[in-house]
């Protein structure tokens, strides 16, 4: 009975759904791009990107970054070689074992039924890699070639030593670098001071991997890190940072050799920063102010746990960027997990989780108060800040922004946040901050919005907004109230579940299922995915991805399944 009355106070709390022209002006409106994948050539993409390489018989994964239009959106590639697959929901693109270079097709339709495609060419070939293996390859000195027969053991046999020092050496030039089980440490000259840092710059590999299925460790011996300055294509992947302390970034990205475009972070595990001493802008991921640009920046899917005195990502200089689908967990002392700081533009902060803050400014920060100037804009604008967790926040907010009166915009939607949102200095020419359908929640200080020094509160847009109580979420920090859920705080469709047959029992059904999706990937994730989008209450959007599962795969099983919800 009690959990009745809960469900019917909240759903009297819920403000009625605002119609579609509504919704439209509310939400921002961006133009629907993929950042990283693209021809060669195209807004500056270079040929030694990660999208474009694979080695023989070697797991190909990649992942699209979109922003702008509506979100969530779905996936599917409309040209690809045997084997290729892409996950509808979240886009990434997975090749087991490709034999020969092929072309592929991908296409992007956002909740509002826009497109956009992109291509590419695999190259599939053994040119340009390296390997190495601690447990079992040999320094350069002893023969080893690099090759996957014969790896190297160390960082320091493809990378310039110490007794080397700044030697320019073009030989590993734009290859990639994949590293296998083992702990490897930063013995590969450094320089810098207090933290020694390794750099690699345009003639030093730009893709360092950690081999698919395998855990390879960089040990920073709690004093160095690595950088990359003026590398365009840098991409570091599947890889488990440790040990930074000090100044401790684990990775700085330094555009002081020219504009840095499409670096990429992804499936990295980044624990045990600090304590740090000063104020240095401590951060596992840095990017540094300069006189030039950083574009297309993606950091996806990595986790950040553990630190002091510190924050997660800190961003200077950059524009279009997207972080997404990663975890920061267990900060003391922090700065905060996500902060956008000086000449931020275009960033997206997306279906992030924060949790376990203690002090700091907020699980995201927007600082306005510098106005540096580049070539291309100053203060920081039209970020988005959407679908985001943060919880457990002790002495903590769930987002600050300090306008400090200069020019810049935020749009802050369907987050939820267990923790206080904090404006500062917000004056006329400030803004505008919009908050759209987050959930609030009342605990650790949540549930309110705070305006210290605000001298033009007009440049505040709140609309649809809901502050509750814990006791209306479920462990997921989720709305109990399946309609108010659907529409506020950071919730998004899940895969749906299988369905016992009348007569038959859950785990037949789990099998049958398993036994379609086996036999037809793309047909699967198609039905996932417009399932999903029904269950939201997306019909335009699910129609759109029944009529494609129908239209492309006839033959599977799953397009009988379709055709009938199509009728």
């Amino acid at each position: 009975m009690r959990s009745l009355i809960a469900a019917l106070l909240l759903a009297a709390l819920v403000v009625p759904m605002a119609p579609a022209a509504e919704q439209a002006e509310l939400l921002p409106d961006y133009p629907l791009e993929i950042l990283n994948i693209k021809p060669v050539g195209t807004d500056g993409m270079e040929a030694s990107n990660r999208i474009f390489r694979a080695y023989p018989g070697l797991r190909y994964n990649i992942r699209a970054a979109v922003i702008g239009g509506r979100y969530p959106y779905s996936f599917r590639l409309t040209e690809a070689p045997d084997g290729m697959t892409v996950d509808a929901r979240n886009g990434e693109v997975d090749w087991p074992t490709p034999r020969a270079s092929a072309k592929a097709k991908l296409e992007v339709t956002d909740s509002a039924g826009k497109k956009i495609t992109a291509e590419w060419t695999v190259t599939v070939t053994k040119e340009k890699f390296i390997f190495v293996d601690a447990k079992n390859g040999k320094r350069a000195s002893e023969g080893a070639t690099g090759t996957i027969e014969n790896p190297f053991k160390t960082i320091a046999d493809f990378y310039p030593n110490e007794e080397q020092k700044g030697l320019r050496t073009s030989k590993y030039t734009d290859h990639v670098v994949y590293f296998r089980a083992g702990t490897y440490k930063l013995d590969g000259f450094k320089c810098g001071w207090g933290t020694k840092w390794m750099d690699f710059r345009n003639w030093h590999p730009n893709i360092l991997a950690g081999y698919p299925g395998e855990e390879a460790i960089i040990d920073c011996e709690s004093k160095h890190c690595l950088t990359a300055k003026g590398q365009s294509g840098f991409c570091v992947e599947n890889l488990r940072f440790r040990g930074m302390k000090n100044y401790g970034y684990a990775l700085q990205l330094m555009p002081e050799l020219g504009d840095l475009k499409y670096v990429t972070v992804r499936k990295c595990d980044f624990r045990g920063l600090g304590p740090t001493t000063g104020n240095h802008n401590q951060s596992f991921i840095r990017l540094l102010v300069g006189g030039n640009l950083t574009e297309g920046l993606v950091v996806q899917d990595c986790v950040f746990d553990g630190g002091e005195h510190l924050s997660g990502i800190k961003l200077y200089t950059c524009y279009r960027s997207l972080i997404e689908d990663n975890r920061f967990a267990n900060f003391k002392g922090l700065d905060s997990a996500v902060a956008l700081k000086v000449c931020v533009r275009r960033c997206v902060v997306r279906h992030n989780v924060m949790h376990g803050f203690e002090k700091g400014h907020g699980a995201v920060n927007c600082l306005f108060s510098q106005p540096y100037r580049n070539k291309f804009y100053k203060g920081i604008s039209e970020n988005e800040i959407c679908y985001n967790l943060a919880y457990d926040l002790r002495s903590c907010a769930g987002l600050s922004i300090f306008a400090h009166a200069n020019p810049g915009s935020a749009d802050v939607y369907r987050n939820t946040l267990v923790g206080p949102v904090i404006l500062r200095h917000v004056g006329s020419k400030a803004g505008p901050f919009r908050f759209y359908r987050n959930v609030y929640v009342r605990e650790g200080g949540g549930g309110k919005t705070e305006l210290r020094k605000v001298s033009d509160p007009s440049r505040i847009v709140e609309k649809e907004n809901l502050v509750v109580n814990r006791s209306e979420l479920n462990d997921k920090f989720l709305l109990r109230n399946e309609d108010a859920r659907r529409k506020y705080g950071h919730w998004l469709p899940e895969p749906e579940a299988p369905k016992a047959k009348k007569g038959g029992t859950p785990k037949a059904a789990a099998a049958a299922v398993e036994k379609r999706q086996a036999a037809s990937p793309k047909a699967a994730a198609l039905y996932r995915a417009a399932r999903g989008a029904e269950r939201s209450g997306m019909k335009d959007l699910a129609r759109t991805l029944y009529g494609r599962l129908v239209e492309e795969h006839p033959e599977s099983p799953l397009a009988a399944e379709a055709k009938k919800r199509l009728h």
